[in-house]
């Protein structure tokens, strides 16, 4: 890994005012390494290079993670990753909060081989991949956040996961762009409790976090 990568990454990582130590930069670096070295055979991601990994991949997944670590830790500390894909934003998020567990769900197969060998090599044992539809995910199981990046529209995002959040949980949705027609869809039981705009390093991009939660009838 080239002086420059590391850089970009350290670089990155303080101006989200996140503070790291040499096994983390270590560990996102394999992590990217990773990523790149199995798109070669299983197309996880259309980005080819390590330095849009880097800046479009953990960065973007990490500008949430100061929020993601809030709202967690209100509840039972589990949160869901829905359509994970390569892993994120969970991934890079979980080695910045070893007291949370994540559980990653996807149906594609070779997306949670993906992940569950990265949680093996880096050893993030408060990791679960699941290789399954959410809607297979059994009820009983209850999450202080449930959070997806470019997984499907806000509506469809909560209709599936809503009997796995608890009652005072957030959903946390990563999104590029929100449309107006959007936001009108959501059901009417659920609210808005706030959307921020991120600002990623190095990415000029628009980006934002739509914070969600159940309603509350008196």
């Amino acid at each position: 890994m080239s002086k420059d990568l590391r850089s970009l990454l350290e670089s990155g990582l303080s101006d989200l005012g996140l503070t790291f130590d040499e096994v983390q930069v270590k560990k996102l670096l394999q992590y990217s390494d990773l990523i790149l070295k199995w798109n070669k055979t299983y197309n996880l991601t259309a980005i080819k290079t390590s330095e849009e990994v880097i800046v479009k991949h953990l960065l973007d997944s990490l500008s949430v993670c100061k929020i993601l670590q809030k709202l967690a830790e209100n509840g039972n500390k589990k949160v869901l990753d829905v359509g994970c894909g390569a892993g994120l934003p969970s991934l890079p998020c979980s080695m910045f909060s070893p007291d949370l567990s994540f559980t990653l769900v996807d149906s594609v197969g070779k997306k949670i081989m993906f992940v569950t060998q990265v949680c093996t090599l880096l050893g993030l044992k408060h990791v679960f991949p699941k290789h399954e539809r959410i809607e297979d995910e059994p009820r009983s199981n209850k999450f202080s956040v449930i959070t997806s990046r470019a997984f499907t529209s806000l509506e469809n995002f909560v209709e599936l996961t809503r009997d796995l959040l608890e009652e005072d949980g957030r959903w946390l949705a990563l999104k590029a762009k929100l449309e107006k027609n959007e936001i009108s869809a959501i059901p009417d039981d659920i609210e808005i409790e706030e959307i921020l705009d991120l600002k990623v390093p190095f990415l000029n991009e628009t980006r934002c976090i739509v914070i969600l939660k159940k309603k509350i009838f008196e």
